[in-house]
């Protein structure tokens, strides 16, 4: 959780991304002028309900879009290439070896055929040349690094033999086998029980350190991205709609949604009162909202909010907020 100087620029920078996806049913803008910085050595959380764009985002940068996806604007640019321009041979090479990532469920990237051990080896073959020996002797070491109790027996192994969360460690394995420059954690300890949460979490902090990595962190929850995250980024129906420094966004939030998920997190002491929900669920995302997207479940909209669309603006130095009433948000955060 590192908070290096920024004086060199961010190593993944997107501007106005614009992902569609052209369904049978009518345009879903997934990612709707999404800007974001990660910088080297940093962790990024991106945060917000399922359906808003989070796993998008992810498979935008990773060139992995399914089918009818499609990146219609925008740029994606890592260390001074825009990945969105480059051919699908090219991002083979990149995508492994200088982007990684890893999924909320382990269990659905793992080939149940083969040994967890094969499977890491794979990628360091493909990705760095090296001999099945080598790759071997590699996969053994970072099999130690993340902490896999036994790793030369764990090596010959099958997914459907290891827990939920000795899955998800072989996937922090395989991802950072090849020494990336960014990870990516889509819902990393979603799918798994508290006690094994915090050791995943407590790890990637470590190997952060240990290996450089800028890492960013995807979730719904901002209980868990407290734990490990330098910036914040609160993402609401494709766009983002808050971002700050991580104290920032928990000591002074500006925008509606933001507070309200602040509200849901449970409070050490709380007893057993009932916790404030968001009211209404996400927009249909084949209806256009006209306005301020969260209008329809914010307490503090006005006419002019149905009318006209906010801009991300910054209104602090570093803190920058998509609403038009963020001045009351804060008077009624503090």
């Amino acid at each position: 959780m590192r908070d290096e100087s920024k004086n060199n620029g961010p190593l993944l920078e997107i501007k106005n991304l614009q992902t569609h996806f052209f369904t049978n049913e009518g345009l879903v803008k997934a990612v709707d002028g999404l800007d974001l910085e990660i910088f080297s050595r940093e962790t990024s959380g991106l945060v917000g309900e399922s359906g808003c764009g989070k796993t998008v985002t992810a498979l935008s940068i990773m060139g992995l879009l399914p089918s009818p996806g499609k990146i219609t604007q925008g740029s994606i640019t890592l260390q001074g290439r825009d990945l969105t321009q480059l051919p699908e041979r090219k991002l083979q090479k990149i995508r492994g070896k200088e982007i990684a990532m890893i999924f909320q469920e382990p269990m659905t990237s793992l080939n149940p055929i083969f040994t967890v051990g094969h499977q890491v080896e794979e990628a360091i073959i493909f990705h760095q040349g090296k001999s099945r020996k080598e790759a071997r002797e590699i996969t053994r070491e970072m099999f130690g690094k993340v902490e896999l109790p036994s790793p030369e027996e764990r090596m010959n192994e099958y997914p459907h033999q290891l827990s939920g969360g000795m899955k998800q460690r072989v996937m922090i394995a395989m991802a950072l086998s090849c020494q990336p420059k960014l990870l990516i954690a889509d819902e990393p300890t979603t799918a798994l029980d508290v006690t094994i949460q915090q050791g995943i979490l407590a790890l990637l902090n470590k190997l952060q350190d240990e290996h450089s990595l800028a890492i960013l962190f995807i979730t719904h929850d901002l209980g868990v991205i407290s734990q490990v995250a330098n910036r914040i980024a609160v993402m609401y129906a494709a766009k983002i709609v808050e971002c700050a420094q991580a104290g920032e966004i928990f000591r002074n939030p500006h925008h509606p949604y933001t507070l309200g998920l602040l509200n849901s997190i449970p409070k050490i002491g709380g007893g057993e009162k009932r916790l404030p929900a968001i009211p209404g669920q996400l927009p249909n995302p084949l209806v256009p909202v006209k306005g301020c997207r969260f209008h329809p479940r914010c307490f503090f909209v006005k006419d002019y909010c149905l009318e006209k669309e906010p801009p991300l603006a910054e209104i602090a130095p570093g803190h920058k907020t998509a609403c038009w009433r963020h001045s009351e948000i804060k008077a009624q955060s503090n």
